[in-house]
């Protein structure tokens, strides 16, 4: 049987991205992330602040749907079907230079805090080991 401490360091490792040969720097969870991979909170977020600026006419329901992507399209000059991470460039675009890109689990978390909203509490984020207990 394998102790908690164990466990959790078993489901980070597997979790953890492989690291690549070379010079290359190792890959986060973060940049394998998808926009449908952000609490749904942040996704709100990021529709309003799209229609306040007239490039998105759909409903603002968390899900990062077409509509959200083409609007996204719209403001970045990208395809619809870019990946659109949240980082610094996208973040600063819909919320402005103030505001924090995403790199790491705890990174959407102070985004959502600093745009002054709370997680939402049934979202499970992808890039966080969740510890069950026995």
């Amino acid at each position: 049987m394998i102790s908690v401490p164990m466990r959790i360091f078993a489901l980070a490792m597997s979790a953890a991205a492989p690291l690549a040969l070379g010079t290359a720097k190792a890959e986060t969870c973060w940049d394998r992330a998808s926009l449908a991979d952000y609490d749904p909170v942040l996704i709100k977020a990021i529709q309003q602040r799209l229609r306040d600026q007239n490039l998105y006419a759909g409903s603002i329901d968390g899900k990062a749907g077409p509509t959200t992507r083409a609007a996204l399209a719209r403001l970045t000059g990208l395809s619809p079907q870019s990946e659109f991470r949240l980082g610094s460039d996208l973040v600063h675009k819909v919320f402005g230079p103030n505001f924090t890109g995403i790199y790491h689990d705890e990174d959407q978390d102070a985004l959502i805090e600093q745009l002054g909203l709370k997680p939402d509490p049934s979202y499970r984020n992808p890039c966080k080991v969740h510890v069950v207990e026995e």
